[in-house]
């Protein structure tokens, strides 16, 4: 396989911010908003609970989300999620690759955070169609509890990493 070219890199980590940040518009701004209107007292989407729920938790959601959001969550919500994992790790992973040039390991940890969110959405789905039970529950909530880890580690990777070049920029320039 060659290897992608620095231009080449440019244009996949602007591409990869491009799509990620609009995917994460879309779902934030519109389909979050109009699933958390449909359910009882505003409870939040199973992704949106970074500590995690319990089985009584769950079930009370499922079982009180109106058909309505039941179905957005299941046919636009997810959908959008289950594409939403490609886009963000080639992003981050190019961003630390960037980032922390002498740190050549460190970009992967960019490619463990999908897995868990793939293990989250389909445990979603399921929930969402009234199958599973505790263990079903257990599963998803301790893959939302290490997704939301991941990503906070990402996050704060990158803003170091951002520190650190304007650092060397603003020293370049003394």
């Amino acid at each position: 396989m060659k290897k992608l070219s620095k231009d080449q890199k440019k244009k996949a980590l602007i591409i990869s911010g491009v799509v990620t940040v609009f995917i994460c518009l879309i779902m934030n701004l519109w389909l979050i908003p109009s699933i958390n209107n449909q359910s009882v007292e505003g409870q939040k989407i199973f992704d949106m609970r970074p500590t995690g729920y319990s089985f009584d938790d769950a079930k009370y959601y499922v079982y009180s989300l109106s058909a309505e959001g039941n179905h957005i969550y299941r046919t636009r919500q997810l959908p959008l999620d289950f594409i939403y994992p490609i886009a963000y790790p080639t992003f981050f992973y190019l961003a630390i690759e960037k980032l922390f040039e002498n740190k050549k390991k460190l970009k992967y940890i960019a490619f463990v955070l999908p897995v868990f969110d793939y293990i989250e959405n389909i445990m979603v789905l399921c929930m969402l169609n009234f199958y599973g039970g505790t263990v079903m529950v257990q599963i998803s909530s301790i893959a939302t509890i290490v997704k939301n880890l991941l990503m906070y580690v990402i996050f704060g990777i990158l803003i170091v990493g951002v520190i650190k070049l304007l650092n060397e920029r603003r020293y370049r320039k003394i």
